[in-house]
């Protein structure tokens, strides 16, 4: 039979091993954040990029002529 000592100290290493779990997952998360914020910029980059070569051209042709 198990005793109240020994759940005691099964659920201490539970929540022990669950806790360094969430802290792991957390540092993933808050990298894949991070990583997600590089992606937003280069996406925002790729934007000007494509309104700009659409637009410059007819801001060349109607100033040139």
């Amino acid at each position: 039979m198990v005793g109240i000592k020994d759940v005691a100290n099964n659920l201490d290493t539970h929540e022990k091993v669950c806790a360094e779990r969430y802290k792991s997952i957390e540092r993933r998360l808050e990298a894949g954040s991070k990583h997600f914020d590089r992606l937003e910029k280069l996406i925002w980059g790729i934007y000007v990029l494509l309104i700009t070569s659409a637009v410059l051209p007819t801001v060349i042709s109607a100033a040139g002529g």
